[in-house]
């Protein structure tokens, strides 16, 4: 196996892994760039088929990214303020929810969507007015697109190197690419060696740090206009970790395992907000150094003299 951003080879440093569900995995990284990626026992497109339903990237929470204070909500909103009004045209890749779409509306920017699900691309554009919607890149015009947002995307590909390639063609000379991903430096990752959480989610496929992101983009013609980690999601982590060495991976789909239907108190609600609150203040050091949970970055194509 060769690394997708430096093309040296990669040694595997740990075998039969068992992802959530239970679908087993070899773990490479690059000797040269420590790149990580999974080697998964079963295709992809059969794990894709496994994990999720039709419905399971819904979530029809959109108020909650008009007024929440998490970073990713703040840097997103920001950024679609700035299009505001200016006859950007927009494509997001896998909108989840489609709620920074649904923004970007608001903020009179032509939206676009890419999504492999026919049923999400029908909420798409029923739900979030979208002006264009697409389930092959193929379809989308080359040299159109002012901007790419691709958050929570690049880590599920098994290819990044192809499809930002192939990405890198829609957009305009000078058009912006907005990528978020968990950190594969982050201070949880080195704590939690391959217990780490992202891991074991099983479709994430693909594991990046900050150096990672920047090198795949400028080696297509992008230069960085900001870059960063935030966060620590220790929580997360920690209760993954948890529930990890106390319960064995499930091949039970999500939709057929018991569901909890009780709600958190109110009150263990607003605990876990402030503990996670003063956790991220108390990680910031590491966040500086490029150790935070999560990584932003955002790039601008090269212009070149035609």
């Amino acid at each position: 196996m060769n690394c997708h951003i430096c093309q040296s080879s990669c040694e595997c440093i740990s075998r039969d892994q068992l992802s959530d569900h239970g679908f087993v995995y070899d773990l490479y990284r690059c000797h040269i760039c420590g790149f990580e990626s999974k080697l998964n026992s079963e295709s992809i497109e059969d794990i894709y088929k496994f994990v999720y339903d039709e419905n399971s990237f819904i979530n029809k929470r959109l108020g909650k990214f008009k007024k929440g204070s998490n970073p990713e909500r703040k840097y997103l909103k920001a950024i679609m303020d700035q299009y505001a009004n200016r006859g950007i045209k927009l494509l997001e890749i896998g909108p989840g929810s489609g709620a920074t779409l649904s923004y970007a509306k608001e903020k009179n920017i032509v939206t676009a969507s890419l999504d492999v699900s026919e049923k999400n691309n029908l909420y798409y554009e029923n739900e979030c007015d979208v002006d264009y919607v697409f389930n092959d890149i193929n379809d989308i015009q080359n040299n159109f697109y002012d901007a790419v947002v691709m958050t929570h995307v690049i880590e599920h590909v098994t290819n990044p190197s192809e499809m930002i390639a192939a990405i890198t063609k829609k957009i305009k000379s000078g058009g912006d690419i907005i990528i978020s991903t968990p950190n594969s430096n982050a201070i949880f990752k080195h704590i939690f060696g391959v217990k780490w959480w992202p891991y074991l989610i099983d479709d994430h496929v693909s594991f990046f740090n900050l150096q990672h992101i920047e090198k795949l983009l400028m080696a297509n013609g992008f230069s960085t206009i900001n870059k960063y980690t935030y966060g620590s999601n220790m929580i997360h982590s920690l209760n993954s970790y948890l529930k990890r060495n106390k319960k064995k991976p499930s091949r039970l789909k999500p939709k057929e395992a018991p569901q909890d239907s009780s709600e958190s108190p109110e009150h263990l609600k607003s605990l876990r907000k402030m503990i996670m609150s003063i956790t991220d203040v108390l990680m910031a050091p590491c966040a500086w150094m490029g150790m935070g949970y999560e990584i932003v970055y955002i790039g601008k194509k090269n212009e070149f003299d035609s």
